[in-house]
């Protein structure tokens, strides 16, 4: 289940209450790591200083991130060569690769033995 399925039927005020509770939490903590004494008074970063993350550290799956590493060196593979560059069995391979197409991370060109997998950059459409 996904989680737009999973959260379908609450409302969005929920949602909204939710996602402002989320946000809080973090911002709280954030403050903490700081050593602020309350949030308003943290200088925060401006994004042209921050680290830009690595498509690996989105994913929290191990084997996805090896994935997602594995792609970041290569550029593009086969699924024959995650089976034998990080020693993945044929379905292991199969259903992570699902998964990363499925969040939107990996695209795939080509069908059967030819696919090749490789990380979207193509995030304009999103």
């Amino acid at each position: 289940m996904d989680w737009l399925t999973k959260y379908a039927e609450i409302p969005d005020r929920e949602r909204i209450r939710r996602i402002a509770e989320i946000l809080a939490v973090g911002i709280e903590r954030y403050a903490r790591q700081k050593g602020a004494a309350s949030p308003a008074v943290v200088e925060w970063e401006e994004p042209s200083t921050a680290k830009p993350l690595s498509v690996a550290q989105l994913v929290t799956d191990a084997t996805e991130r090896q994935v997602l590493a594995y792609l970041e060196r290569t550029g593009a593979a086969t699924p024959r060569d995650f089976q034998q560059a990080l020693g993945l069995s044929p379905m292991t391979v199969t259903r992570r690769l699902a998964r990363l197409r499925s969040a939107g991370l990996v695209a795939v060109e080509g069908h059967t033995r030819s696919a090749r997998y490789r990380i979207r950059t193509d995030f304009a459409g999103n």
